[in-house]
């Protein structure tokens, strides 16, 4: 899942739809999807506010857990390789 969209473009995007312009306008104005412009309204009115949700999968597992600012089988020679 990519990052998600910064909050100052979910406020513009509501702001405008709420100002009287439809949709489309909204999205094609702000280079979104009519999807994204949709879900924003509703996450707007139904929360209150526009703050992403949190991931579901939570994170914590997977193939890159142990795997942080280096690897600690990093040589000292050549210390970007492992």
């Amino acid at each position: 899942m990519g990052r998600p969209h910064p909050t100052a473009l979910r406020q513009r995007g509501v702001v405008v739809v709420e100002e009287g312009s439809s949709h489309r306008p909204a999205a094609a104005r702000f280079r979104v999807s009519v999807r994204f412009v949709n879900d924003m309204v509703i996450l707007e009115h139904e929360t209150g506010g526009l703050a992403p949700p949190v991931q579901s999968h939570g994170g914590g597992y997977g193939k890159w857990v142990g795997v942080g600012a280096g690897s600690p089988r990093q040589t000292p020679i050549y210390p970007r390789t492992t």
